[in-house]
């Protein structure tokens, strides 16, 4: 929690110290693919997610801003154990729901008034909460971790205050002292809105 009250500091600072003229915001659909030692907990990739972006430029080649992400896994697993007996083959099912909450600066590249390809990175906090449920047993583990995310991406500017976004993230749980490094990448498209 403590992480969170850092981050929540952080942006609203950034919030009030902005005064940049131009803003946007952006929704996005995610598909997430699970890699590292995610991808032994939960080996297929989810098409159920979504992201939330907003940014301010301080310049036409940079901004600062805030993300949330919300990613959710699901796997039927049938020849392995559940985590907390790896041994006991049993059929059971899993799940990983992930929520990153990072602050964000993007470099931006090009001459062009309306395609903006960029390079961003976000650093904050991920809360992950991982299950693996049998019919009589039950494991799940809930935690928090510092997070950063890579990101390359690009805007493309539709009409006077709208546009769409994509973009390829990397998203690094790293380790905490109960709980080893966890990632994956995500793929987003969605719609953006420019305030002026």
């Amino acid at each position: 929690m403590k992480k969170f009250s850092v981050v929540l500091a952080l942006m609203l600072f950034l919030g009030s110290a902005a005064h940049a003229q131009i803003a946007i915001a952006g929704m996005t659909y995610q598909v997430s693919i699970p890699t590292g030692d995610t991808k032994d907990f939960m080996d297929k990739a989810s098409f159920v997610g979504f992201g939330v972006d907003a940014r301010r430029f301080f310049s036409r080649r940079f901004s600062l801003g805030i993300s949330f992400q919300w990613n959710t896994f699901r796997n039927e697993i049938r020849d392995e154990g559940l985590p907390s007996r790896p041994e006991q083959t049993i059929e059971h099912n899993r799940d990983l729901s992930a929520y990153p909450l990072l602050l964000t600066a993007h470099g931006y590249l090009g001459k062009s008034e309306k395609f903006f390809p960029y390079l961003g990175v976000g650093i904050g906090t991920i809360r992950l909460h991982m299950r693996a449920d049998a019919t009589t047993q039950v494991w799940k583990q809930d935690s928090w971790h510092w997070g950063i995310t890579p990101e390359v991406g690009f805007l493309y500017k539709i009409g006077f205050d709208i546009g769409l976004l994509a973009s390829l993230k990397y998203n690094v749980a790293l380790k905490t002292s109960k709980v080893d490094a966890q990632s994956f990448a995500t793929i987003s498209v969605g719609f953006l809105w420019v305030h002026n």
